[in-house]
């Protein structure tokens, strides 16, 4: 409960920090912006569908409701020349607009769309302003192309033309910065996974974030207008707005799928990705025949992805309570930061609403909690990666010490087995030598088991010695060890098991009389006689062990 505590104090710090750089960036922003715009806020005469309101201030001005078709005309006298080179700065939400002055059109934006019952998007007008224009009367026609689309008209501002994209840049820094970040992120992300991982299924996660980065990047992007620098068509723009939430939210779902323990959980996540594809064709359908733009949707989007996320919420803060997983921690974490964010910035358009416009925050805290909560997909990815590598180590581990000897080292009955099956089904022929410790028992009954162990240990190396890889060399229990080659002439044999000897001859010379070795051995082949099995391969070498075993006796 305490660490709970101190993690929410960190996080509430954490924003309030960022609320603070935000204020003191947006105060140096405006500074810079004073000296190359002019707020028209004041003097307007507007008229909407006939109804005319004089003397204006904008920002003090509401709208009353608006339907499409919808006709707001804005006028005032232009002040003196400021800038070399004007323009005129307005954003417009889902509406077409002309500009003219003194009744001489120079701007146009939106009327073909609007005349096909196309959706409008929104974003930046810049109208350059002819010289000579101080004085004139400026007359701004806005047409309506949804329901209630604006409810109050934005900043109308005379701009130093050469300044546009700077400020463009300057006032959504933090949002372009995190934007740029995450689009190189989810493409490094994307590429890495299809060179490394392949077909690999424990990399999905890592799909399934860069996908997301990228996507949730592309609708940054928009949101910040850095997409009005290279496309200044807002119906595109609009477009691939709508497109790109929704193909983050599939992603976004699919990632937490992967971190769901239960089946009817994957599942329900799933099903409610599967919902997000159906819900995005569907609506693309609706808004490309003009029956319903994607603006109209968007409670639609939020109720799916309310839907989603709850339970999702729910089901982590239970299972990193019960459980204690870390990888789960961190990508509930990285929701709290992202819900956190979205509460901030909507605390941030009440703050706007009420203050003077030359105060107002345009730095949005989404791109910085959608930072955050990818930082700790990528976290969770990790740690799950390693949680997966200490199980694949562990589970080697233990195959491992299902087919090895634990005494010897070398690979036990159950293996040897296996290996002379595998010959039997590939039909390859196969040579067996088995090979029997002699007086093993008067060891142990003599010097005790431990001198037994360590003979058994000392005459193992050996063996791995005189019969390297590919041959399977195994201890089938007590004093018999086997040797399992593909299939080698007589005398080739022979000549192993000479050598052998000698080996073993050596080391004895060496060894006290309590590590002296001593063996018997029987080899059989199948090349000769193809229809003998690898068993009976196996009995022919033991038989012949057995007989040479019986006569090393007599000779004694």
């Amino acid at each position: 409960m305490e660490k709970n505590r101190h993690i929410v104090v960190k996080m509430v710090l954490f924003f309030l920090i960022l609320f603070g750089i935000g204020v003191l960036l947006q105060l140096h922003i405006n500074r810079i912006s004073a000296k190359r715009e002019v707020n028209l806020d004041d003097s307007w005469q507007i008229s909407i569908d006939g109804t005319q309101y004089d003397d204006v201030r904008l920002s003090e001005f509401h709208m009353p409701a608006t339907k499409r078709g919808t006709e707001v005309i804005l006028k005032r006298i232009l002040p003196e020349e400021y800038y070399s080179q004007t323009s005129l700065r307005m954003l417009i939400r889902y509406c077409a607009v002309q500009i003219s002055i003194d009744h001489n059109m120079i701007f146009e934006k939106g009327m073909e769309a609007y005349s096909k019952n196309d959706i409008l998007g929104s974003g930046y007008i810049w109208a350059s302003l002819p010289e000579g224009y101080e004085g004139k009367e400026i007359e701004i026609r806005l047409l309506t192309g949804e329901k209630n689309s604006f409810s109050s008209v934005n900043s109308i501002m005379l701009v130093d033309s050469t300044y546009g994209i700077r400020w463009l840049v300057l006032n959504n820094i933090t949002t372009i910065a995190i934007a740029v970040f995450l689009m190189i992120l989810g493409l490094l992300l994307l590429v890495s996974t299809g060179i490394i991982a392949g077909g690999d299924k424990r990399f999905h996660l890592l799909l399934y974030i860069g996908l997301f980065s990228l996507t949730i990047a592309c609708w940054m992007i928009y949101n910040s207008r850095l997409i009005e620098v290279i496309s200044n068509c807002f119906t595109v723009n609009v477009r691939i707005e709508y497109v790109s939430m929704y193909l983050a939210a599939i992603f976004l779902v699919m990632f937490i799928a992967e971190f769901m323990k239960k089946p009817a959980q994957k599942r329900w996540l799933h099903c409610e990705a599967l919902f997000f594809v159906f819900l995005l064709l569907v609506l693309g359908y609706l808004n490309e025949s003009n029956i319903i733009h994607y603006c109209k949707t968007g409670f639609i989007f939020q109720l799916s992805v309310f839907a989603a996320i709850i339970p999702v919420i729910v089901e982590l803060i239970v299972m990193v309570r019960r459980l204690h997983l870390k990888a789960e921690r961190s990508v509930l974490l990285g929701i709290v930061f992202f819900v956190t964010a979205v509460i901030l910035e909507l605390v941030r358009y009440r703050y706007n609403k009420i203050c003077i416009p030359e105060y107002q925050l345009t730095q949005s805290f989404v791109p910085i909690g959608t930072l955050m909560f990818i930082l700790l997909m990528l976290e969770a990815f990790c740690v799950i990666m390693m949680q997966r590598a200490v199980e694949d180590i562990e589970r080697e581990k233990l195959y491992e010490m299902a087919y090895r000897d634990a005494l010897t080292d070398l690979k036990n009955r159950a293996w040897c087995e296996k290996i002379m099956q595998e010959y039997q089904n590939s039909h390859k022929p196969v040579s067996i030598i088995n090979i029997d410790l002699n007086y093993f028992k008067h060891v142990n009954d003599t010097y005790g088991h431990a001198k037994g162990d360590e003979l058994l240990i000392d005459f193992a190396e050996i063996l791995k010695e005189a019969f390297p890889q590919p041959a399977c060399v195994g201890r089938m229990g007590g004093d018999e060890f086997i040797v399992i080659l593909d299939y080698e002439i007589e005398e080739e044999l022979e000549a192993k098991i000479q050598n052998l000897k000698k080996v073993v001859t050596e080391r004895n010379q060496k060894s006290a009389e309590d590590k002296q070795i001593s063996f018997a051995f029987g080899y059989a082949s199948n090349e000769n006689d193809k229809t003998l099995s690898v068993w009976k391969v196996y009995e022919a070498a033991d038989h012949k062990m057995y007989e040479y075993k019986q006569k090393y006796k007599l000779t004694r």
